[in-house]
């Protein structure tokens, strides 16, 4: 965030008997690029500038949800298909941001697991042992990823509120500066 700089432009005082009394000093504020502004301006200033912020972070966030819910769906898509034994290794995604990789491609080069020798997976999906060790290992991976964009998603709200709270702060000092405004001109009539 920029810094904020209080600029003394004079003293406001009043006439007494024993001559001007001061009342402290006017100032303005330098924020983010803007000089010369009241307390009001800069007040909405700060609060548009976090609300931008924020909504940075909306995008960001929203951004990794997309990116994991696709990631959620080849999971899912994958551990159906391969339990009820209607694919194998070799079968190829058509999902969004996969399109044309191998299952196998997927679960080693996205999900990070070894397949055959030793691995976490057996080396062939010809029976029902070898399919429940896939289902085994993908369950815990998509429970994890689920309550990560479970998580996201709380984020992304969170990010959200705070967001529209500093609009709608923004908006309100607008309007309330406004009214004062309107006020003052009133009374000089």
């Amino acid at each position: 965030m920029s810094l904020i700089e209080a600029v003394s432009i004079g003293d406001l005082s009043v006439p007494t008997n024993d001559g001007p009394a001061l009342l402290g000093s006017v100032r303005l504020y330098d924020y983010g690029g803007c000089e010369g502004l009241t307390l009001g301006q800069l007040v909405n200033a700060v609060c548009v500038h976090t609300g931008v912020a924020i909504e940075d972070q909306t995008v960001n966030k929203m951004n990794i949800i997309t990116v994991n819910a696709r990631k959620l769906r080849a999971e899912s898509q994958v551990l159906a298909t391969i339990v009820d034994g209607s694919c194998n290794y070799d079968s190829v995604l058509d999902l969004p941001g996969y399109e044309g990789m191998t299952y196998r491609d997927f679960l080693q080069n996205e999900l990070k697991l070894t397949i055959g020798g030793d691995g976490t997976l057996p080396d062939k999906l010809k029976t029902y042992n070898e399919r429940m060790k896939v289902f085994t290992a993908l369950k815990e991976i998509l429970n994890s990823d689920a309550t990560a964009s479970q998580r996201d998603m709380i984020d992304l709200q969170t990010y959200e509120s705070r967001r529209d709270v500093a609009y709608s702060t923004a908006t309100n000092v607008v309007k309330n500066l406004g009214m004062s405004k309107q006020m003052v001109a009133g009374n000089m009539k």
